[in-house]
C-alpha cells in the first residue's frame, strides 16, 4: 500500500520494495530477474528519488529493515533484534543488497536523483543504527532477553505512534473501540 501511496507523487520520491526483492538479491539471482520481477511495479522511474525502504527477512522469522536515504547520503538499519552475533551476517546482507541496487540507480531512468550524492549505497560509510530503536544489545540488554516480546511490542507501537504516520487516528480510533469492547465485556 505504501509503494503504491508513494508512486502517485510525481515523480516519485521513495521506494517500498518487497521482502521477496532481498531474498532474491541475496539467493544471487541475476540483475536481469531482479529488473524484471520488481523495477516497473515497484521502482517507479523518478529524477528526485528520496528514499528506499527494503524490509529483509531472515529464516528465523526474524525481520530487519534498511532504509537508503538517497539525499543525504545515508544508510539505516532499523533492527530491534540487532545482537553482536548477528551484525556481521546482517550487514554483509545489507552490502549485497546495496550492490544490487546500486545497479539499479545507474539506469538512465534513475540517473536523475543521483546528480548531487554517488548512486552507489556502499560508498556511503558505515551502516547507521538510529538510537530511538531498542534492540537486543542495549544497556538493558538483560531485561530484553527475558522479554524478547515487549521489546517487538514497544517498537512497534513507537512505529505506529510516529507523528508522520498518516493512519495514526484511524488507529487510535479503533484501538479506542477495542478497548471500550473489551472493558464493556468484563463489566
Amino acid at each position: 500500500m505504501a509503494s503504491m501511496k508513494a508512486s502517485r507523487v510525481l515523480p516519485p520520491r521513495k521506494w517500498f520494495v518487497p521482502s521477496t526483492m532481498a531474498n532474491d538479491i541475496l539467493l544471487l539471482k541475476s540483475l536481469e530477474v531482479i529488473i524484471k520481477r520488481y523495477l516497473e511495479r515497484w521502482m517507479p522511474e523518478t529524477t528526485q528519488l528520496e528514499h528506499v525502504f527494503v524490509p529483509i527477512c531472515e529464516a528465523s522469522h526474524s525481520w530487519y529493515l534498511m532504509v537508503i536515504d538517497v539525499s543525504n547520503a545515508r544508510v539505516y538499519s532499523l533492527d530491534v533484534t540487532k545482537a553482536p552475533d548477528t551484525i556481521e551476517r546482517r550487514e554483509r546482507n545489507m552490502r549485497t543488497i546495496m550492490i544490487a541496487l546500486s545497479q539499479i540507480f545507474r539506469l538512465d531512468r534513475n540517473a536523475g536523483s543521483f546528480q548531487l550524492v554517488s548512486p552507489d549505497p556502499t560508498t556511503r560509510g558505515p551502516i547507521q543504527y538510529p538510537q530511538g530503536v531498542p534492540s537486543l544489545d542495549d544497556k538493558y540488554e538483560k531485561i530484553k532477553l527475558t522479554m524478547p516480546d515487549r521489546v517487538r511490542m514497544r517498537t512497534a507501537i513507537n512505529i505506529v505512534r510516529f507523528p508522520i504516520n498518516e493512519v495514526l487516528k484511524k488507529v487510535d480510533l479503533n484501538s479506542a473501540a477495542a478497548w471500550n469492547t473489551i472493558l464493556h465485556s468484563i463489566q
